[in-house]
């Protein structure tokens, strides 16, 4: 026999997800063709996994026809993470910006893309409905209140209600300011702008970079960090998830336990260290974080690639106290080693479901990436890249068809051998999965399919990080005598071929 409060919740639960299926239902007719205009790397949600999965529909707010003004944004009710770019040198103007009679012949022009993200402050409604389905897939016990709230905070991204037609102000070097805006059915906005910065920019360093002042970044967030590339010198285009960061992106369960569950995400081991290593020996190249994640994810992996920007918040009491609930994993190495400054590139999100995280991480990675690196090619044509990714998903499939595409520019492109493991996924992997099986994902067939066509020295698969350290060290040595020759091999006119096929 039900109790009273049963007999009173059930006419409320009812009414609650008719609520919940009008506002979608309004959403989709109002905004839904240009959300996934606006999105259209999104990943695609498959109906019986979104039906598995939490909703987040609230995070898309109502916007009638009559409130399609852009406003300003309120820095005491609304957030904005503008996050790190990288900036293009373009060709020089004849005059100043503002006074076409001064000219500067020392002044190096320069376009970045400034991408912003808009929330209202801690918008999301109760999300206890949903940290509770989170915790139950990933066996949390209902005692277990540190990792309720753990996953409470890592949600919360996902479940703030976006801000649309927004603009915002930035503060440059040299006392410039910017507007940006205005954001989009997903809350982002999207600017390529001019900078007119101050001789005092240009050095002998290939890279440099300056912070960008913006009145709404949270505090949670350091400032945006702005690096200047110069058209020549080496590029590094990484993939994150299992490559530097440990995800198991084929499992289902391995995706929402390292994203809302773990204390800290862990590093591969001796990426960290290889990494450093890549920065020291090709002089401070220009680094691309290459993720599909969705860009709810910045702060946890923006804080994750460089701890040192947030050392002080690492010493407060409920850090300590994350750290004391830290599970030991003998496999993969802590460190509070930073990865090298780069931009961080991450994926746009159309869907309301969270079902769209594990999408992201899995299907349509490829045509993704190619996309992402079209435009990094269409900006630094003439910098030398290497290409580091892992062999869980479509990394190799996408650099092969990247080293194609432009002959010339990629000059390494080095492959993680991803371990397999089996983990429960409470029913949701075969949902997940897209492709083969693991076991082929790492075979001989499967790499010499995706590399068909690119020349055996150019790519390269490991399990080892001292490896790739070491090849790279030869392409060094390679692309100095390269460059030393005119890019020939002595008078037979051949091209210098450097062999990566042993360490």
């Amino acid at each position: 026999m039900k109790s009273s409060n049963e007999i009173c919740s059930s006419p409320n639960s009812i009414l609650k997800d008719a609520l919940e299926h009008g506002r979608r239902t309004t959403i989709e007719l109002l905004h839904g063709r240009s959300i996934k205009k606006n999105a259209p790397q999104s990943a695609d949600v498959p109906r019986n996994l979104s039906k598995r999965m939490p909703n987040l529909f609230d995070r898309f707010p109502m916007v009638f026809p009559w409130q399609r003004r852009s406003l300003p944004v309120d820095p005491t009710k609304h957030a904005v993470w503008l996050l790190d770019n990288t900036a293009f040198p373009t060709p020089r103007h004849a005059g100043h910006p503002t006074n076409p009679e001064r000219v500067h012949d020392d002044e190096q022009e320069w376009q970045t893309e400034f991408i912003a993200c808009y929330f209202v402050k801690h918008s999301g409604r109760d999300q206890s409905r949903i940290v509770a389905d989170i915790a139950h897939k990933l066996n949390v016990n209902a005692g277990d209140y540190a990792s309720q709230q753990r996953i409470a905070a890592r949600l919360e991204p996902f479940a703030d209600t976006i801000l649309i037609n927004r603009t915002s102000r930035i503060a440059l070097p040299g006392l410039q300011q910017q507007s940006l805006g205005p954001s989009n059915k997903s809350g982002i906005s999207t600017n390529i702008l001019d900078l007119h910065l101050p001789p005092r920019f240009m050095d002998s360093r290939r890279t440099r970079s300056f912070t960008v002042q913006n009145s709404c970044q949270p505090l949670y967030l350091p400032p945006s960090t702005t690096t200047l590339a110069e058209e020549h010198g080496w590029m590094i285009i990484s993939d994150v998830d299992d490559t530097i960061k440990l995800t198991l992106s084929n499992s289902a369960f391995g995706i929402l336990y390292h994203t809302f569950l773990i204390p800290s995400p862990l590093p591969i081991r001796g990426m960290p260290a290889l990494y450093s290593h890549l920065q020291n020996i090709l002089h401070d190249p220009a680094f691309f974080y290459l993720s599909a994640s969705p860009y709810n994810l910045y702060p946890f992996l923006h804080r994750f690639l460089y701890p040192h920007m947030y050392r002080r918040r690492l010493s407060s009491p409920r850090s300590q106290q994350q750290q004391h609930h830290r599970r030991a994993s003998p496999d993969h190495l802590r460190t509070s080693l930073s990865f090298p400054m780069g931009t961080l590139l991450l994926r746009d999100a159309s869907w309301q479901n969270l079902a769209g995280l594990l999408t992201s991480l899995t299907q349509g990675i490829q045509n993704y990436k190619i996309s992402r690196m079209a435009e990094l090619h269409s900006r630094w044509p003439h910098r030398k890249v290497i290409c580091i990714g892992d062999s869980s998903q479509t990394d190799p499939e996408a650099y092969a068809e990247v080293v194609k595409r432009w002959p010339g520019w990629v000059k390494g492109v080095f492959i993680r051998k991803v371990p397999v493991v089996d983990e429960d996924g409470d029913g949701l992997e075969d949902e997940v999965a897209e492709g083969r099986n693991p076991e082929w994902k790492n075979s001989d067939e499967r790499f010499e399919k995706a590399f068909e066509g690119v020349e055996r020295n150019i790519w390269k698969v490991f399990e080892a990080p001292d490896d790739v350290g070491r090849w790279v060290e030869k392409l060094v040595q390679h692309e100095a005598r390269v460059d030393a020759n005119g890019g020939r091999d002595g008078d037979d006119g051949r091209v210098f071929s450097v062999r990566l096929d042993k360490p």
